[in-house]
């Protein structure tokens, strides 16, 4: 079974190469030059239209950058937000629109798009630096998960009737957080224990909040990422690295009597991980993992994701040179979209 808008999965060249462009059905769309970027998130509404938020910290336009796909396949411009911004977060929100959270002037704020004008609404309790993850629930409710640098704790926000309430969910790192919802409108949170070298996972789905601890690692953790499937259960990807020997990145899900399940997807030895991976669960309920790596001198983005018993992988864009940031998101039929910041600031599907 290949992946959807991989039309080429049975050729040897996308085996045993990289499935450049024009060889696999990849389409590339540059969305802007080779400016400085901090972080890409890409959100795709149900009109399967791209919406890809960056954060541009060089520039006269530095700040929040929203650029959304036209009917021509450009792509439109708005900065959302000046000044120095760091941990910013998107998704869809009710009415098919972007919406944003962002760190900006010592707080958390969320960004909504109402008749074409931006505004925001502070996150009460932030009133610093961190990294954001954001979700809507069917009934319009925002979701926020964040890391708190001054007490080093992972949290979570949630807007209900006009009122913002926060839940302490344990310590924590300083490398991000991952939120995603169920389908019952529960909230499920992967964070790391960074001092404790742990992944852990949290979520309120019997209506009280538990945390447990989905792995342990020799070596330190950054950049995890959550997915929740149609029974609620929730399969988590994170990158780990002690930045002497090992980079690795790890799949954990839940057995059928409750413990965790850990894999290695790639790594093991130095320089040799998945950086900043993305996991989402396609239409046929298949976890689908996207990446960026760099491999001894080979740099490139992918895709990873599950086959019956085995994890397939397949390269699909060589970038290497200045790569920085990357997203990744599904279209509702289940097709990839990816951003990556290298020579040029780039969507690929």
């Amino acid at each position: 079974m290949g992946m959807p808008g991989e039309s080429c999965v049975n050729h040897s060249f996308c085996f045993s190469n990289y499935c450049r462009l024009g060889h696999c059905g990849w389409e590339q769309s540059v969305i802007s030059g080779p400016l400085a970027y901090e972080r890409v998130v890409v959100a795709v509404d149900s009109a399967d239209r791209s919406h890809v938020l960056f954060e541009e910290f060089a520039g006269a336009d530095s700040g929040v950058i929203l650029s959304s796909r036209t009917p021509d396949g450009g792509w439109s411009r708005v900065l959302v937000t000046r000044g120095t911004v760091q941990g910013a977060s998107m998704a869809i929100d009710q009415f098919g629109q972007p919406a944003l959270t962002v760190f900006s002037q010592n707080n958390l704020k969320l960004w909504r798009l109402n008749n074409a004008t931006w505004s925001s609404q502070l996150i009460p309790g932030t009133n610093t630096y961190g990294d954001s993850a954001l979700a809507f629930d069917r009934g319009g409710s925002p979701h926020v998960a964040y890391f708190h640098p001054n007490s080093y704790t992972a949290r979570y926000a949630v807007r209900d009737g006009g009122m913002w309430s926060t839940t302490v969910l344990g310590s924590t790192g300083e490398h991000g957080v991952g939120l995603a919802l169920d389908s019952m409108g529960s909230a499920h949170v992967c964070f790391d224990d960074y001092p404790n070298r742990r992944l852990m996972y949290a979520t309120n789905q019997s209506g009280a909040w538990v945390s447990e601890v989905a792995a342990s690692f020799d070596a330190g953790l950054q950049n995890c990422a959550i997915a929740v499937d149609a029974k609620r259960e929730p399969h988590l990807v994170a990158y780990v690295n002690n930045f002497t020997t090992e980079e690795r990145t790890v799949y954990a899900t839940r057995t059928t009597n409750g413990t965790w399940a850990l894999e290695t997807l790639r790594g093991g030895g130095s320089n040799d991980g998945f950086i900043k991976p993305s996991i989402f669960i396609n239409p046929a309920g298949v976890p689908v993992v996207g990446y960026r790596s760099y491999d001894n001198s080979s740099c490139w983005i992918a895709l990873a994701w599950r086959e019956a018993a085995s994890w397939q992988m397949r390269r699909f864009a060589y970038v290497c040179g200045s790569v920085g940031s990357s997203g990744m998101a599904l279209e509702s039929n289940g097709t990839p979209v990816f951003v990556v910041t290298s020579t040029t600031f780039s969507f690929y599907r």
